[in-house]
């Protein structure tokens, strides 16, 4: 795999902009980037810019960009656990009515039932849930699986998205 990274947000939008192909292959290319151990912290600095430009810039990201980033609140409390960003391709399910009951079933069982665990979320989609858990409770490991491999690109990307603040520090590994 190349050591070398470069990263252009002109140049990753512009080249978004062509096609939805365009865009899974930067997004793709990007989390690559953030897997390699010699790319990872130019490459999670480089998607926080993409995080921090899409999320700051008015518009329908996903019709201009074939991808988007939004800020996803969970709910009415304004601590740091109830807020996600997500990056949603369009080939992938966008968090649902039903999706939302079904987390709020799952905040009802004890905290305590969830401690030093390994959750398995089988169809994860964009990894909403799983996240959401993993930033309410102390979880030893969340596997998201999906039978679309956009989707697990898009949580993998949506893991690091709210695993790091600027500069690339972890919030937590």
């Amino acid at each position: 795999m190349q050591n070398i990274f470069h990263f252009s947000l002109n140049d990753f939008l512009l080249s978004s902009k062509r096609s939805s192909q365009h865009a899974y292959e930067n997004i793709k290319n990007l989390l690559n980037a953030i897997e390699n151990t010699n790319t990872h912290t130019k490459a999670i600095t480089a998607l926080l810019e993409l995080k921090d430009h899409l999320i700051s810039t008015p518009g329908d990201h996903l019709e201009d960009y074939f991808f988007s980033i939004d800020k996803f609140t969970l709910s009415s409390e304004t601590d740091d656990t109830n807020v996600l960003f997500l990056l949603q391709l369009p080939s992938i399910f966008t968090p649902e009515e039903w999706s939302f009951t079904f987390y709020e079933g799952l905040l009802r069982i004890p905290q305590e039932e969830f401690v030093n665990r390994v959750i398995v979320e089988l169809g994860c989609g964009n990894g909403w849930i799983s996240l959401a858990l993993a930033k309410k409770f102390n979880l030893t490991k969340i596997i998201g699986l999906d039978l679309n491999p956009k989707a697990v690109v898009c949580a993998k990307l949506n893991l690091y998205l709210n695993s790091y603040k600027n500069k690339a520090e972890p919030i937590f590994d």
